[in-house]
């Protein structure tokens, strides 16, 4: 069972999904990149990103490794839920 808490770190946290600049036609490969802000300190986050599965189809998903996280993914047909957290203590 997860556990969610209200973030310990003041100040304001956000996510952005960046996509593409331009219209994209089928059957190519687009990348979406999830940048945060305001995350300093915290140790775990879970991102859900959802899609309308009759028009996109899910190929990859690549964690940031520069900072030591150990990572999990779930995929289903209309979304990913991706969970990450530190290893160890700072």
């Amino acid at each position: 069972m997860p556990v969610y808490k209200r973030s310990a770190v003041p100040g304001v946290q956000r996510a952005e999904l960046i996509g593409p600049g331009q219209r994209v036609n089928a059957g190519e490969v687009v990348e979406f990149i999830v940048v945060g802000e305001g995350l300093a300190g915290m140790r775990a986050y879970e991102l859900e990103l959802e899609f309308d599965a009759v028009y996109w189809q899910w190929v990859a998903a690549d964690i940031d490794r520069e900072h030591e996280l150990l990572a999990a993914e779930h995929k289903m047909a209309d979304r990913l839920i991706i969970g990450a957290s530190k290893i160890g203590r700072d």
